[in-house]
């Protein structure tokens, strides 16, 4: 793949993501994740466990076979090997190498530490939630604990010594990699992800509200002093990305309380520093769409949303985000290649006109069922068709 297919590919993703000029056509850009590693014959766990460096060979034949845009992110870069040799972790593999939730480490604070937390937050989780999830360091300082930590460090920097260049090897194979420069988090995410899983944090709301709000502030004093600032204005709009998750759950009321402020608040830091970011807006986020007309208008935000009439996501949100999705996943599985392509003509008579619109699934491929190949041709060949400005 030349060097100017794949500046031509960012340079098409660029003007929709600034809005200041027209791209020659929307460009297109997914979420492809395990559909590209088991649509060329892999499995995901011959990627997690095994070899990594399978996906700038998926990619590089994706990009061939489908001429994609770029990616919006990339899988995640887990280590499962580091992850167990901790004796376990936030994530099991299922035989077919699917990553779910341990539901036997999702919830590893109990609602009546919060005051914990809120005291010595790196020393809460290196003194309780550490332990509790990671068998092998639940005896405190011991040889078998650290023995346990070298190990896992050294599988981790094994695996990312393989999966590092690969991320170059995608780009050269013709793929701009957009938002994957790190991630951003809301709290009280941190919260349900890391801590109290969904049901414990959703009767926390409830039960202790001022409790969590005072965890989330130091949660966010920690993320603003000593994450964000890594995060760098980018020429090729690349930056970090945000899975919001528990956000699609709350009432207008409880996200204007509990989502809304640090949402605003992280954003804001963003467009202030000229970081792109790709937001994944988890649900239908449409009874939000009011509140957060309190975004500053800009030219620095990407946003997907699950559920929803895109049209409205367009016309409301259109000055705060450039909008990116509009194909459903049921209709790249399940649908027609005709019906594909009336989809596709719709989103775009919808979405494209004057500019910020990127097209995309509406979530991650997360393996080949998610998407026919015939249907991803079909989707491309009417973009080129039909997505012309």
């Amino acid at each position: 793949m030349s060097q100017e297919t794949y500046q031509t590919r960012l340079d098409r993703i660029k003007k929709a993501v600034k809005r200041e000029e027209l791209p020659d056509r929307v460009p297109a850009l997914f979420q492809y994740f395990g559909w590209i590693i088991e649509y060329y014959g892999y499995s995901l766990a011959d990627y997690y466990r095994d070899d990594p460096a399978i996906a700038p060979e998926c990619y590089r034949k994706g990009m061939e076979e489908f001429g994609f845009d770029g990616a919006f992110n990339l899988n995640n870069v887990s280590s499962y090997k580091s992850t167990e040799a901790m004796g376990g972790g936030m994530y099991a593999v299922t035989e077919r190498g699917i990553q779910v939730s341990n539901i036997a480490t999702a919830e590893v604070m109990s609602e009546n530490e919060y005051p914990l937390l809120t005291k010595d937050f790196i020393g809460y989780l290196r003194d309780y939630t550490m332990p509790r999830r990671f068998s092998k360091l639940a005896g405190g300082n011991t040889d078998e604990a650290l023995q346990a930590l070298k190990t896992a460090q050294t599988e981790k920097l094994k695996f990312l010594s393989v999966v590092a260049p690969g991320w170059g090897q995608i780009e050269k194979a013709g793929c701009p990699i957009m938002w994957h420069a790190g991630v951003l988090t809301h709290p009280v995410d941190f919260l349900l992800d890391y801590l109290r899983d969904f049901k414990g944090i959703t009767l926390d709301l409830r039960r202790r509200p001022q409790e969590v709000l005072d965890a989330m502030a130091v949660i966010q004093d920690y993320l603003m002093k000593n994450v964000y600032p890594a995060f760098k204005a980018d020429p090729d709009c690349k930056g970090p990305f945000w899975p919001t998750h528990l956000a699609c759950f709350l009432n207008r009321k409880q996200f204007e309380k509990f989502y809304f402020p640090y949402f605003n608040e992280t954003l804001t830091y963003c467009i202030d520093r000229k970081i792109y970011s790709g937001l994944i807006l988890e649900g239908n986020w449409e009874a939000y769409f009011d509140t957060m007309q309190d975004i500053p208008d800009n030219n620095y935000l990407v946003s997907t949303m699950e559920f929803g009439d895109f049209k409205n996501f367009k016309a409301r949100m259109g000055k705060k985000f450039t909008v990116c999705g509009g194909l459903p996943v049921s209709t790249l599985a399940l649908a027609s290649r005709e019906d594909c392509v009336d989809q596709v003509k719709k989103i775009l008579d919808d979405c494209a006109p004057g500019g910020g619109f990127i097209l995309s699934a509406d979530k991650a491929l997360l393996n080949a069922g998610d998407a026919k190949g015939e249907n991803m041709k079909a989707v491309m060949e009417t973009l080129e068709l039909y997505g012309k400005y």
